[in-house]
């Protein structure tokens, strides 16, 4: 079995079934052997119902400059109709097959018609697919939009409150098409080049709807360009200061973070410095790529996870709620395991049901690491690879594991799936065999796409909720959904964003112990609210007005 410092196999709680559902993708990334920078950082995949039939499907996004290599795949999950998990790919994407040079996907209905939708970021112009009854359009230029810069993590949400959802983009770096700078390692071989070598950052844009299928660039007007652009690579929406407003948090490489803190009317007064997100607890600006936005301690509080690159450490940064935030990375428990470590995509999960979350890291290196003994020399990809890594919460009393810290990297009981090294980049979550419990969705640079099936074994009761908008029926993003029962509440957020270039499903995950009956309070992103009473668990429930 490859190794490249990868822990020991045991029980298989996470078995990777790509192939065996019909997934056989393998990423193009564009490589052609001059270290071009955008060749590394791609792409993000996405887990969304785009037939409106049930179940979750599958999009993964390809680069490079070759046409026929870099067409994204779709692919349609058979459950519903067969009653096993099985995918069949789309032909021609269902017309979602665009060839640029692609990064990242979001999904959101920004014409409120009850189809989801899909922003594509690229290096070069990103595009806007409508889905129309399961076939998607090009409605780039119709929509007046199409930044041509290098996009990275885009995000849907309703930013000024009109009821449509406004896209807000991470840009990374103006980057030449075929650059002629050239870096080396400190071993004199050449290497992809830093963010800080020889390029400028590119600013964020935001686009906000006007109601009619079209938006407007206001990124000036709503205040992105009052402070130096940086290089933005993960964004997520959320209410970091609790008024009420979606504010967005930018996840910047090798410089200050990002917090635009919005006043309702999207304009953003940028604030990270201010709520302790710009640097890490030694002042330091780290890479930062994926985020995870939730409440990870269980204080009904938002807290903050980043992934960073090899020899910095992934950062917890622990919300107060009044916001501010404290980086309590090394009393996590997450500050060793993650130091040897570049990771990408991430997500907050309830593995077991035990009514904490856990966290799930997809690694790749950016620069090339060493070679073990027993590594495939004829596969100079690898050297990049890395194995992913699974964090158990223990934060619960009678936990199964006796730490002094909340997190314990559980990789090594998790299973195969985590002794495989790759390169790890777009992560996705989301119920895709409509057992109960979230699945995880991985891309790999420049290898094959990974499903990894959760089998953790379960301590307790869950419940999958969906919220539906008021105006078209799909996903109502920034709805607040709060489950209470005997033995606490638990409170997620519907979003758009998150981890890195990828777009998890339009689902609320809650692991609830013992609990066997809930209540379930909603409020919608206008303001409506309902209490849904007595519901039983073990369930997807689908919250309407």
């Amino acid at each position: 079995m490859l190794s490249i410092g990868c822990s020991e196999p045991a029980a298989p709680h996470w078995p990777e079934i790509a192939q065996l559902v019909g997934l056989e993708c393998t990423h193009a990334n564009g490589a052609e052997g001059s270290f071009q920078l955008p060749e590394i950082m791609g792409a993000g995949c996405a887990l969304f119902d785009f037939d409106c039939d049930g179940d979750l499907d599958v999009y993964t996004v390809n680069s490079g400059f070759d046409p026929v290599a870099a067409r994204n795949r779709l692919f349609e999950n058979q459950l519903s109709q067969s009653g096993q998990l099985n995918f069949g790919e789309c032909e021609r994407a269902a017309g979602a097959d665009d060839n640029g040079f692609g990064m990242g996907v979001a999904a959101g209905d920004y014409d409120a018609d009850g189809w989801p939708d899909l922003y594509l970021t690229n290096f070069g112009q990103d595009r806007l697919l409508r889905n129309n009854s399961g076939r998607f359009t090009d409605q780039t230029a119709a929509a007046q939009i199409g930044d041509t810069g290098w996009g990275s993590s885009a995000a849907f949400a309703d930013l000024n409150g009109d009821g449509m959802l406004d896209i807000y983009v991470a840009n990374y770096m103006q980057h030449p098409r075929h650059s002629q700078k050239s870096c080396r390692n400190q071993d004199g071989a050449i290497e992809y080049c830093g963010p800080l070598t020889h390029f400028d950052a590119q600013a964020d844009i935001l686009l906000l709807s006007l109601g009619d299928g079209s938006f407007e660039d206001r990124s000036e007007r709503a205040g992105l360009t009052s402070v130096a652009p940086a290089f933005g690579l993960g964004v997520c929406v959320r209410d970091f200061n609790q008024d009420g407003q979606p504010d967005v948090f930018v996840a910047n490489d090798a410089v200050a973070n990002h917090l635009w803190i919005n006043d309702g009317s999207a304009h953003f007064e940028e604030r990270a410095r201010e709520a302790r997100l710009a640097l890490n607890m030694g002042g330091a600006a780290e890479a930062s790529m994926g985020i995870v936005a939730e409440d990870l301690n269980g204080d009904e509080q938002l807290d903050l996870f980043l992934t960073h690159l090899v020899d910095e450490t992934h950062t917890l940064y622990q919300g107060d709620g009044q916001g501010q935030f404290r980086d309590e990375t090394e009393a996590s428990g997450l500050h060793a395991p993650s130091f040897d470590r570049t990771g990408f995509g991430v997500a907050a999960l309830d593995a077991e049901h035990d009514g904490d979350l856990d966290l799930i890291v997809a690694n790749g290196r950016i620069a090339r690491g060493a070679l073990s003994p027993n590594h495939p020399r004829k596969k100079p990809w690898n050297l990049y690879a890395e194995c992913d890594q699974f964090f158990l919460n223990t934060a619960i009393p009678n936990s199964a594991v006796d730490s002094k810290v909340p997190f314990v990297d559980f990789s090594a009981r998790a299973g195969p799936s985590f002794l495989v090294p790759h390169v790890g980049r777009g992560l996705a979550k989301g119920d895709v065999d409509r057992d109960g419990d979230v699945d995880i969705l991985i891309t790999s640079n420049g290898g094959d796409l990974r499903l990894l099936r959760n089998d953790a074994p379960k301590l307790g009761s869950s419940l999958v909720v969906e919220v539906k908008s008021q105006r078209g029926g799909y996903a109502a993003l920034g709805a607040r959904v709060q489950v209470r029962h005997e033995l606490g509440t638990q409170t997620r957020v519907l979003a758009s964003g998150d981890s890195y270039l990828s777009s998890h499903a339009p689902q609320l995950h809650f692991g609830l112990g013992a609990a066997s009956v809930v209540d379930i309070f909603v409020e919608w992103p206008d303001g409506s609210t309902r209490l849904f009473e007595s519901v039983p668990t073990g369930t997807h429930f689908v919250a309407e007005l």
